[in-house]
């Protein structure tokens, strides 16, 4: 007896393409292959190559959705985790307020408690943050971060420096601290006039010096009562 040919042993190891059984009889000598199993051969190989590749295809498919809904929890993780550095932050800021708010208004010189940043981001808007004389503005803050030396008032006094000022510096001044801070209590339009910048720096006093603070406002734009 002949031993296999090529195209028998590949449809014994494949099982997916035609068996060839040249011998008919015991005894009978193998037949030569013919043409026609050759094009069933490439016809099964072919359509075995389309089946995995659409095997993966849709693997491939899957994954990127797994990968999406990974991207979307992390993006959710990201959002949670900085809330809670918010939150964390704004604590902070509440026990710096109820120090300051027992410093008697008689104290002029004793130095507050510094207020954190603690929303995220700067407002966007034409002429913020604008230059303030003997401050150091950075073009951004972070939740947690200081104000710039020289911009809040540190102590009772310095508010009433702020009272004494020309309308232009006081006006910057309010509205450099309302950028830094992004907090719409300490909103201030770039043509307030004196009366409106008073008002700021009574929001200002109540922002350092009132605790617990409001989170709601008035639809005056202030502090509510």
């Amino acid at each position: 007896m002949r031993k296999p040919t090529q195209i028998q042993a590949l449809n014994a190891i494949s099982g997916l393409l035609l068996r060839h059984h040249s011998t008919p009889a015991s005894g009978r000598s193998p037949q030569q292959p013919q043409e026609k199993p050759l094009i069933v051969i490439q016809v099964q190989m072919n359509a075995l190559k389309t089946a995995i590749q659409a095997q993966f295809d849709g693997v491939e498919v899957q994954l990127n959705g797994i990968i999406g809904k990974l991207d979307a929890i992390g993006a959710r993780i990201d959002a949670v985790d900085a809330r809670l550095e918010e939150m964390e932050e704004r604590r902070e800021a509440d026990l710096a307020r109820s120090s300051n708010s027992r410093i008697s208004f008689q104290l002029l010189t004793v130095q507050f408690y510094p207020v954190v940043k603690y929303i995220r981001g700067h407002p966007v808007q034409p002429g913020l943050p604008p230059s303030v004389v003997n401050v150091n503005l950075k073009p951004e803050y972070d939740v947690g971060d200081l104000p710039p030396s020289g911009l809040v008032p540190s102590n009772h006094s310095e508010f009433y420096e702020i009272y004494d000022m020309d309308i232009v510096p006081m006006r910057r001044r309010m509205r450099a601290i309302y950028w830094f801070y992004n907090d719409d209590r300490l909103k201030l339009s770039g043509n307030a006039d004196r009366k409106a910048c008073a008002g700021a720096i009574n929001n200002l006093k109540r922002y350092l010096l009132s605790s617990p603070m409001k989170d709601s406002v008035s639809e005056l734009g202030g502090f509510e009562t």
